[in-house]
Protein backbone atom coordinates (compact mmCIF):
# COMPACT_ATOMS: atom_id res chain seq x y z
CA UNK A 1 0.00 0.00 0.00
CA UNK A 2 2.49 2.42 0.93
CA UNK A 3 4.28 1.44 -2.17
CA UNK A 4 1.97 2.29 -4.45
CA UNK A 5 1.34 5.80 -2.43
CA UNK A 6 4.63 6.43 -3.43
CA UNK A 7 4.33 5.61 -6.76
CA UNK A 8 1.38 7.62 -7.34
CA UNK A 9 2.74 10.82 -5.68
CA UNK A 10 5.74 10.11 -8.29
CA UNK A 11 3.60 10.01 -11.39
CA UNK A 12 2.06 13.01 -10.20
CA UNK A 13 4.90 15.05 -9.77
CA UNK A 14 6.06 13.70 -13.10
CA UNK A 15 3.34 14.57 -14.58
CA UNK A 16 2.99 18.01 -13.33
CA UNK A 17 6.23 19.06 -13.96
CA UNK A 18 5.63 17.65 -17.94
CA UNK A 19 2.49 19.61 -17.92
CA UNK A 20 4.35 23.20 -16.57
CA UNK A 21 7.13 22.67 -19.31
CA UNK A 22 4.87 22.16 -21.50
CA UNK A 23 2.92 25.92 -20.56
CA UNK A 24 6.25 28.11 -20.66
CA UNK A 25 5.87 31.04 -21.89
CA UNK A 26 8.57 34.23 -22.86
CA UNK A 27 7.93 36.06 -19.56
CA UNK A 28 6.63 39.31 -20.17
CA UNK A 29 7.78 42.56 -18.16
CA UNK A 30 4.80 44.85 -18.82
CA UNK A 31 5.30 48.49 -19.91
CA UNK A 32 5.04 51.56 -17.42
CA UNK A 33 2.06 52.05 -16.24
CA UNK A 34 1.19 55.86 -16.25
CA UNK A 35 0.28 58.02 -12.89
CA UNK A 36 -2.65 60.60 -12.94
CA UNK A 37 -1.31 63.96 -12.91
CA UNK A 38 -0.98 65.63 -9.11
CA UNK A 39 -1.36 62.10 -7.29
CA UNK A 40 0.98 61.90 -3.96
CA UNK A 41 3.36 59.26 -3.79
CA UNK A 42 1.21 58.33 -0.58
CA UNK A 43 -2.01 58.14 -2.94
CA UNK A 44 -0.20 55.77 -5.50
CA UNK A 45 1.62 53.47 -2.75
CA UNK A 46 -2.21 53.12 -1.57
CA UNK A 47 -3.10 51.85 -4.62
CA UNK A 48 -0.81 49.88 -5.41
CA UNK A 49 -0.58 47.73 -2.26
CA UNK A 50 -4.88 47.55 -2.70
CA UNK A 51 -4.01 45.87 -5.92
CA UNK A 52 -1.49 43.46 -4.43
CA UNK A 53 -3.02 42.30 -1.91
CA UNK A 54 -6.39 42.22 -3.00
CA UNK A 55 -4.93 39.77 -5.67
CA UNK A 56 -3.46 38.12 -2.51
CA UNK A 57 0.36 39.61 -2.85
CA UNK A 58 2.00 40.18 0.47
CA UNK A 59 3.88 42.84 1.08
CA UNK A 60 7.56 42.20 2.05
CA UNK A 61 8.84 45.57 1.91
CA UNK A 62 7.67 49.35 1.07
CA UNK A 63 9.97 52.03 1.10
CA UNK A 64 11.16 54.65 -1.21
CA UNK A 65 9.14 54.39 -4.21
CA UNK A 66 10.04 50.13 -4.17
CA UNK A 67 7.52 47.70 -2.96
CA UNK A 68 8.12 44.05 -2.77
CA UNK A 69 5.97 41.57 -3.06
CA UNK A 70 5.35 38.19 -2.85
CA UNK A 71 2.60 35.28 -4.19
CA UNK A 72 2.39 32.05 -2.72
CA UNK A 73 0.19 29.46 -4.39
CA UNK A 74 -0.07 25.82 -3.30
CA UNK A 75 3.86 24.86 -4.17
CA UNK A 76 4.49 28.20 -6.75
CA UNK A 77 5.83 31.24 -5.39
CA UNK A 78 6.40 34.31 -7.29
CA UNK A 79 8.41 37.44 -6.08
CA UNK A 80 8.23 40.87 -7.99
CA UNK A 81 9.62 44.46 -7.42
CA UNK A 82 6.78 47.19 -8.12
CA UNK A 83 8.26 50.83 -8.63
CA UNK A 84 6.90 53.85 -8.92
CA UNK A 85 7.31 57.56 -9.18
CA UNK A 86 4.98 60.37 -10.18
CA UNK A 87 5.13 59.58 -13.84
CA UNK A 88 4.69 56.00 -14.05
CA UNK A 89 4.45 52.36 -11.90
CA UNK A 90 6.68 49.72 -13.00
CA UNK A 91 6.44 45.70 -12.56
CA UNK A 92 9.42 43.41 -12.29
CA UNK A 93 10.09 39.87 -12.08
CA UNK A 94 12.47 39.12 -9.41
CA UNK A 95 12.72 35.61 -8.66
CA UNK A 96 10.24 32.58 -8.64
CA UNK A 97 10.22 29.08 -6.97
CA UNK A 98 7.88 26.23 -9.27
CA UNK A 99 6.36 27.83 -12.19
CA UNK A 100 9.91 26.90 -14.34
CA UNK A 101 11.57 30.09 -15.21
CA UNK A 102 14.71 29.89 -16.86
CA UNK A 103 16.27 31.41 -19.95
CA UNK A 104 16.89 29.91 -23.48
CA UNK A 105 19.53 29.57 -25.63
CA UNK A 106 19.19 33.30 -26.70
CA UNK A 107 19.15 33.94 -23.19
CA UNK A 108 14.92 35.05 -23.29
CA UNK A 109 13.22 34.84 -20.32
CA UNK A 110 10.85 31.82 -20.21
CA UNK A 111 8.44 30.91 -17.05
CA UNK A 112 4.93 29.32 -16.65
CA UNK A 113 2.12 31.11 -18.30
CA UNK A 114 0.26 31.48 -15.09
CA UNK A 115 2.67 33.97 -14.14
CA UNK A 116 1.85 36.50 -17.19
CA UNK A 117 -1.35 35.71 -16.67
CA UNK A 118 -1.33 36.88 -12.72
CA UNK A 119 0.89 40.18 -14.00
CA UNK A 120 -1.86 41.06 -16.02
CA UNK A 121 -4.38 40.58 -13.36
CA UNK A 122 -2.09 43.56 -11.45
CA UNK A 123 -2.19 45.76 -14.39
CA UNK A 124 -5.34 45.74 -15.06
CA UNK A 125 -5.86 46.86 -10.92
CA UNK A 126 -3.34 49.42 -10.81
CA UNK A 127 -4.33 50.91 -13.95
CA UNK A 128 -7.92 51.19 -12.61
CA UNK A 129 -7.10 51.79 -9.19
CA UNK A 130 -4.73 54.71 -10.03
CA UNK A 131 -7.90 56.27 -12.24
CA UNK A 132 -10.25 55.67 -9.20
CA UNK A 133 -7.96 56.08 -6.13
CA UNK A 134 -9.50 54.85 -2.70
CA UNK A 135 -8.57 55.81 0.26
CA UNK A 136 -10.38 52.44 1.95
CA UNK A 137 -8.50 49.46 3.32
CA UNK A 138 -8.27 45.96 1.59
CA UNK A 139 -11.54 44.58 2.63
CA UNK A 140 -12.08 40.76 4.18
CA UNK A 141 -9.40 39.32 6.50
CA UNK A 142 -12.10 39.67 9.50
CA UNK A 143 -16.03 39.23 10.10
CA UNK A 144 -16.02 42.97 11.84
CA UNK A 145 -14.33 43.99 8.08
CA UNK A 146 -17.24 42.48 5.82
CA UNK A 147 -20.20 44.62 7.76
CA UNK A 148 -18.75 47.63 6.28
CA UNK A 149 -18.34 46.18 2.61
CA UNK A 150 -20.86 47.66 0.17
CA UNK A 151 -22.40 44.87 -1.40
CA UNK A 152 -24.79 46.48 -3.79
CA UNK A 153 -24.35 45.13 -6.77
CA UNK A 154 -26.32 47.52 -9.11
CA UNK A 155 -24.12 48.37 -12.15
CA UNK A 156 -22.48 45.37 -12.42
CA UNK A 157 -21.11 44.99 -15.98
CA UNK A 158 -22.75 42.31 -17.42
CA UNK A 159 -19.39 40.64 -18.05
CA UNK A 160 -18.43 40.63 -14.89
CA UNK A 161 -18.89 38.76 -11.50
CA UNK A 162 -18.56 40.08 -7.79
CA UNK A 163 -15.43 40.00 -6.21
CA UNK A 164 -15.18 37.76 -3.14
CA UNK A 165 -14.71 39.65 0.38
CA UNK A 166 -13.25 36.67 2.34
CA UNK A 167 -13.31 36.51 6.12
CA UNK A 168 -12.63 33.46 8.53
CA UNK A 169 -15.52 32.09 11.01
CA UNK A 170 -14.62 28.80 12.33
CA UNK A 171 -13.68 29.23 15.70
CA UNK A 172 -10.35 27.70 16.19
CA UNK A 173 -10.75 25.36 12.95
CA UNK A 174 -6.61 25.82 12.42
CA UNK A 175 -6.51 29.08 9.77
CA UNK A 176 -4.75 28.55 6.62
CA UNK A 177 -3.15 31.99 5.45
CA UNK A 178 -2.74 30.24 1.73
CA UNK A 179 -6.54 29.49 1.67
CA UNK A 180 -7.90 32.75 1.20
CA UNK A 181 -5.60 33.90 -1.41
CA UNK A 182 -5.91 30.27 -3.12
CA UNK A 183 -10.26 30.66 -3.36
CA UNK A 184 -9.46 33.99 -4.91
CA UNK A 185 -6.83 33.34 -7.40
CA UNK A 186 -9.18 30.32 -8.19
CA UNK A 187 -11.92 32.36 -8.53
CA UNK A 188 -10.52 34.47 -11.05
CA UNK A 189 -9.25 32.14 -12.78
CA UNK A 190 -12.65 29.77 -13.07
CA UNK A 191 -14.18 33.18 -14.32
CA UNK A 192 -11.11 33.89 -16.67
CA UNK A 193 -12.05 30.73 -18.40
CA UNK A 194 -15.83 31.79 -19.26
CA UNK A 195 -14.39 34.99 -20.53
CA UNK A 196 -15.52 36.85 -17.50
CA UNK A 197 -14.09 39.54 -15.43
CA UNK A 198 -13.96 40.01 -11.37
CA UNK A 199 -14.93 43.06 -10.03
CA UNK A 200 -12.79 45.10 -7.97
CA UNK A 201 -15.19 47.44 -7.12
CA UNK A 202 -18.26 45.51 -6.36
CA UNK A 203 -18.26 42.40 -3.70
CA UNK A 204 -20.59 39.69 -1.99
CA UNK A 205 -19.32 38.80 1.45
CA UNK A 206 -18.31 35.40 2.22
CA UNK A 207 -17.31 33.51 5.64
CA UNK A 208 -15.31 30.61 5.85
CA UNK A 209 -17.95 28.69 8.05
CA UNK A 210 -15.91 24.98 8.19
CA UNK A 211 -12.11 24.13 7.39
CA UNK A 212 -10.20 21.17 8.57
CA UNK A 213 -6.58 20.85 6.87
CA UNK A 214 -4.94 17.10 7.11
CA UNK A 215 -1.40 17.69 7.10
CA UNK A 216 0.06 16.98 3.84
CA UNK A 217 2.59 13.68 4.73
CA UNK A 218 -0.55 12.17 7.22
CA UNK A 219 -3.06 12.76 3.87
CA UNK A 220 -0.19 10.80 1.50
CA UNK A 221 0.70 8.33 3.67
CA UNK A 222 -2.94 7.42 5.17
CA UNK A 223 -5.18 8.28 2.69
CA UNK A 224 -8.91 7.77 3.87
CA UNK A 225 -7.35 6.48 7.00
CA UNK A 226 -6.74 9.78 7.98
CA UNK A 227 -9.99 11.55 7.36
CA UNK A 228 -11.20 15.01 5.15
CA UNK A 229 -10.05 17.62 4.36
CA UNK A 230 -13.00 20.52 4.16
CA UNK A 231 -13.94 23.68 3.33
CA UNK A 232 -17.14 25.59 3.33
CA UNK A 233 -18.32 29.04 2.62
CA UNK A 234 -21.29 31.58 3.54
CA UNK A 235 -22.14 33.72 0.54
CA UNK A 236 -24.03 36.64 1.37
CA UNK A 237 -26.29 38.53 -1.11
CA UNK A 238 -28.93 40.70 0.24
CA UNK A 239 -30.92 38.40 2.36
CA UNK A 240 -29.71 34.70 0.31
CA UNK A 241 -27.22 32.75 1.87
CA UNK A 242 -25.31 30.99 -0.54
CA UNK A 243 -23.66 27.71 0.58
CA UNK A 244 -20.62 26.14 -1.25
CA UNK A 245 -18.16 24.08 0.16
CA UNK A 246 -16.21 20.40 -0.51
CA UNK A 247 -14.45 17.42 1.09
CA UNK A 248 -11.88 15.30 0.12
CA UNK A 249 -10.45 12.34 1.24
CA UNK A 250 -7.73 10.58 -0.77
CA UNK A 251 -3.97 10.88 -0.47
CA UNK A 252 -3.35 12.97 -3.49
CA UNK A 253 -6.33 15.57 -3.03
CA UNK A 254 -6.28 18.15 -0.63
CA UNK A 255 -7.09 22.07 0.22
CA UNK A 256 -5.15 22.81 -3.01
CA UNK A 257 -7.75 20.58 -5.08
CA UNK A 258 -11.09 21.97 -2.34
CA UNK A 259 -10.00 25.69 -3.15
CA UNK A 260 -9.77 24.94 -6.81
CA UNK A 261 -13.52 23.06 -6.46
CA UNK A 262 -15.39 25.96 -4.19
CA UNK A 263 -13.90 28.77 -6.09
CA UNK A 264 -15.25 27.20 -9.20
CA UNK A 265 -18.66 26.81 -7.85
CA UNK A 266 -18.50 30.00 -6.12
CA UNK A 267 -18.60 31.70 -9.65
CA UNK A 268 -21.00 29.47 -10.79
CA UNK A 269 -23.27 30.80 -7.94
CA UNK A 270 -22.30 34.11 -9.12
CA UNK A 271 -22.85 33.77 -12.37
CA UNK A 272 -26.20 32.42 -12.23
CA UNK A 273 -26.83 35.90 -9.83
CA UNK A 274 -26.69 37.58 -13.15
CA UNK A 275 -28.86 35.39 -14.53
Amino acid sequence: MKLKIALLAGLAAIAFSGNVAARSKPLINPAPIAVPPGMSNEAIDNEIVRGLRGRGWSIDSDSQGIIESTLHLREHVARIKVGYDAKAVTIRYVDSTNLDYARDAAGAEQIHDAYNGWIDYLVEDFTRNLAHPNSEKVIGTTVADLAAVDTNLEGLPGDTVPGLAIAWDCGDCGQNALIVPLIKQDYANAAAARSLKVSTEKYVTARIVDFRQRPPGVRVMFGVMSGKDRLRLEIKHGDQVITVGDTAATAIHGQNSLCENVAKEALEKMAALKK
